[in-house]
């Protein structure tokens, strides 16, 4: 055997033969320190779903129970979370009679059942619709859940697991529905109240929609600058983009921080190192200042802080309103909010133990709000015998033809995000 570093007698020397190193491309995978900057670890995937009613024969007996909304809980089936009915392969099979008929489904692709409860919040639950229904609109009218458990006969750790889950489910719901708002006027402000056993005050912040009376976002938090910042960076979440929306608040200083802060672009100017934050001349926002003494009112003024006072007017009259810089229709659902939510009452013994579960309270009242309750601003004249007919912020929005029961809010399927 010749080493490579020996020499033959021709002089020569016998050098090992390596085999070329072939370089593969690489992905943004590879160095997720460096892209996570630029959120581009993300593999694009695009689902392609083929209706199962193009892959079957138009033989067999046609389907009669309707199966929109609802979807299969198999992981592993090529219709998991497929709510459409023209696509997913559900049908009729059978039913459970017990305190009340629940309908079952079967998927013809991976021959799996699942129950028309699948992701609402009565699912894996023997309560009857109707019974939570009364429950949970009890919770929705100011009643404690102690006095509820006194009221129904039913254990308070119950009644609190019911409101967790009809709590996540109504966030899912406005997850879907309250987005990619154009041209709304807003009007922004805060309530306070107290958690039991703490001495600090916890504040929650409301954003409403003037004209359909639908509450955006509600969050609960301290009144910091951070807590405005969040609270306006979730508002400018549900807009759709492009012109800013005409913003009217009271006179706290963290709205014109925040909304500064989110409305507009960053602008390079010549001789300047550094990009130079711009506010977007199309932010119009004014402020109701309120001095008071004690609990008295001494007197209020306005206040243009974007835009001119005359802008500011045009704005408001070309969306319908009378113009004036008020936050009127907020406060008054803040009043409506204390109403319908024990823990938001004032001088009660009701108060909630956390922020966790006073916003549990706080966000299933929105949903019985929005869908479930009339609005008395929100009815129209009509040509028939009656001089008017009542909606709910979610039929003045379009979302929805009719009120909706709290039975009907609490078995309407929502695949999980």
């Amino acid at each position: 055997m010749a080493w490579p570093h020996m020499k033959l007698g021709l002089g020569k020397t016998l050098v090992a033969t390596r085999k070329k190193r072939t370089l593969h491309p690489q992905t943004p995978c590879d160095g997720p320190a460096c892209s996570a900057k630029h959120k581009q670890c993300d593999i694009p995937y695009q689902r392609v779903i083929r209706s199962w009613s193009a892959q079957q024969r138009g033989r067999g007996r046609p389907k009669r129970i309707a199966s929109e909304g609802h979807s299969g809980n198999h992981p592993a089936c090529q219709y998991f979370q497929v709510t459409d009915s023209r696509l997913h392969a559900l049908v009729g099979c059978g039913n459970h009679r017990g305190v009340e008929t629940i309908q079952y489904f079967k998927c013809q692709a991976c021959g799996t059942k699942v129950t028309a409860r699948w992701n609402t919040p009565l699912y894996d639950l023997k309560t009857a619709a109707c019974e939570g229904g009364r429950v949970m609109t009890a919770s929705s009218e100011g009643v404690d859940i102690a006095a509820a458990s006194r009221i129904f006969a039913h254990d308070e750790r119950t009644i609190r697991r019911w409101l967790a889950r009809s709590a996540h489910h109504a966030e899912r719901l406005h997850a879907g529905l309250l987005r990619n708002l154009v041209g709304r006027p807003l009007q922004l402000d805060e309530l306070v109240t107290k958690l039991r056993g703490i001495k600090e005050r916890v504040w929650v912040w409301v954003a409403l929609d003037a004209h359909t009376k639908r509450i955006l976002v509600i969050r609960c938090g301290g009144r910091r600058r951070v807590d405005a910042q969040l609270f306006v960076h979730e508002v400018w979440s549900r807009l759709a983009p492009g012109v800013p929306p005409v913003f009217t608040t009271d006179g706290l200083q963290q709205y014109y921080d925040a909304l500064t802060a989110h409305f507009g672009h960053w602008l390079t100017e010549v001789g300047k190192r550094w990009p130079v934050w711009q506010v977007d001349p199309r932010l119009w926002y004014g402020q109701l200042h309120k001095i008071k003494s004690g609990y008295a009112l001494k007197y209020r003024y306005t206040q243009a802080r974007c835009g001119t006072r005359a802008e500011l007017r045009d704005a408001l009259q070309s969306l319908a309103l009378t113009g004036k810089i008020m936050t009127a229709y907020v406060e008054r659902v803040n009043l409506t909010l204390r109403e319908h939510s024990a823990p938001l009452s004032c001088r009660t013994w009701s108060l909630a133990q956390d922020e966790h579960r006073l916003w549990m309270h706080i966000e299933w009242g929105r949903a019985y709000y929005h869908f479930c309750r009339y609005h008395e601003s929100l009815r129209v004249p009509t040509t028939a015998s009656r001089r008017s007919r009542s909606r709910t912020p979610a039929m003045a929005a379009g979302l929805a033809r009719r009120r909706w029961r709290v039975s009907d809010l609490l078995l309407l399927p929502l695949p999980p995000a």
